[in-house]
């Protein structure tokens, strides 16, 4: 008998995206991304992407179609917002694209290094400098510890604040040390009880040859 077999399905979906608005600035590990879709049979999936080539999760198959897209995994600046509704029968739409702005700068702070380090008569000096974006905090230390071949031996300190770009030099209040004669190597270490947060806390430290006498 005969069979009837209906028309392939050719209509492609429909679909926009609902958030982040057009134009909007956008931070942190979860921005939520959100599209309308539709299609005469059904749709079958959204997947959004980040400047028309890089998926952002999986394909949604449920409604509503969202994603929680985590922003700090792209550059700071401009980018494109798209989403392409598929429906079973392959037929693909991608949206108008949504221009949004990615932040993820962080707050300004501080970034103290030792920028050089001598030794004489048992007095250790150091010059720390102010590489970040603010200034250390009024009324706290700016600390360096003293060690020699990896052992803590004395300190010195000063006051804040100490400005953005600005240099200081820390001489050594904790009590003068004698290295013995030898060569040995001598480390300031700038901030080393974490008295501030800073930008970068890894570049605290410079060490060095020094020989004695």
């Amino acid at each position: 008998q005969p069979i009837t077999v209906g028309a392939p399905d050719t209509q492609a979906p429909t679909i926009s995206v609902t958030a982040p608005a057009n134009g909007a600035t956008v931070s942190g590990s979860a921005v939520t991304l959100s599209a309308t879709a539709a299609d005469n049979v059904g749709v079958a999936g959204v997947q959004f992407k980040l400047d028309g080539t890089t998926n952002l999760g999986a394909e949604d198959t449920t409604f509503p179609y969202s994603v929680a897209w985590n922003s700090t995994t792209a550059t700071n600046g401009p980018h494109t917002l798209t989403a392409v509704a598929r429906d079973a029968a392959g037929n693909t739409t991608t949206s108008a694209g949504v221009s949004v702005t990615v932040n993820n700068t962080g707050p300004a702070l501080p970034d103290v290094i030792v920028t050089s380090l001598s030794y004489a008569g048992g007095v250790f000096t150091s010059t720390v400098k102010n590489q970040g974006t603010a200034a250390t905090p009024a009324g706290i230390a700016i600390g360096v510890a003293y060690s020699v071949d990896g052992v803590y031996r004395t300190w010195g300190a000063v006051s804040g604040p100490l400005a953005a770009g600005a240099s200081v030099t820390i001489g050594t209040n904790g009590g003068s040390y004698s290295i013995p004669n030898g060569t040995h190597t001598i480390t300031a270490f700038a901030d080393d009880v974490n008295r501030f947060a800073e930008s970068d806390e890894t570049n605290n430290k410079l060490s060095q040859p020094i020989t004695i006498p």
